[in-house]
């Protein structure tokens, strides 16, 4: 198997921007899912999965089941939810590296890969190439106020995180968030998240831990969602859940 890369962060978007990327044929669409980054690897009848970080985690046994099943020799990136993988690049296939591939022909080649196999707890991210139905994608997101979508550059191959070239996937969250370190408690069940904003900016807030969830201790990582981010910080922030697939900031 290939060195495994590192997960390319996204640069957000307004939708003035996003608007633009949906005219253009270069780039195309998928929705930006809320679950856990994975990526998982098939080989010789043994299947490995890391997350985020590079660390190696167990998966739902469902979804090894159908990975045994489906007889994968590849490495996919994508989304974990819920016992259902989702995989929206393919970096490796029969021990050859993808990666150096533009994205167009990786999500080809992924598309040949589960065609008549997409089943069980795999599944692909549908992809939006053409401009309607990039609109039809965004319009459906953002009337049900999902998590958020993805444009990505068809041309590009994947990112390695060395050299020059700088992430090039950008991101409209339709419910943004933001992922922080607990740094201390205000009252009960209440904590203090600093992090970075969707738009980069540092940011602190006091955030409710609803009563069927555990206090996450200082020092772990969680999710906050909001509204919108102010010039004083957060508003509405809500405890989405704890995130023990992000590094500590």
């Amino acid at each position: 198997m290939q060195r495994l890369l590192p997960c390319e962060p996204f640069t957000p978007i307004d939708e003035a921007g996003a608007m633009e990327l949906i005219q253009s044929s270069d780039w195309c669409a998928q929705e930006e899912l809320d679950g856990a980054r994975l990526r998982l690897h098939g080989a010789g009848g043994r299947i490995t999965a890391w997350d985020r970080l590079g660390k190696v985690v167990a998966i739902p046994g469902r979804l090894k089941l159908s990975a045994l099943a489906l007889g994968l020799d590849c490495l996919l990136d994508g989304e974990l939810v819920d016992d259902t993988f989702h995989a929206f690049d393919l970096l490796e296939l029969a021990g050859g590296d993808l990666t150096a591939l533009p994205l167009r022909q990786r999500l080809d080649r992924l598309s040949d890969l589960l065609h008549g196999r997409d089943r069980w707890s795999i599944c692909q991210v549908a992809t939006a190439r053409l401009r309607w139905e990039k609109e039809t994608l965004f319009e459906v997101l953002r009337g049900e106020r999902r998590k958020g979508i993805v444009f990505k550059p068809l041309g590009e191959p994947c990112w390695s995180g060395e050299g020059e070239r700088a992430p090039s996937s950008r991101k409209l969250s339709f419910r943004p968030s933001m992922t922080g370190r607990v740094i201390g408690f205000a009252g009960a069940r209440r904590i203090v998240v600093k992090g970075l904003s969707e738009h980069g900016r540092p940011v602190s807030c006091t955030v409710k831990i609803p009563d069927d969830h555990h206090l996450p201790p200082v020092g772990t990582m969680v999710e906050v969602g909001y509204r919108m981010a102010g010039n004083v910080g957060l508003i509405d922030p809500t405890f989405v859940r704890r995130r023990d697939d992000w590094a500590v900031a």
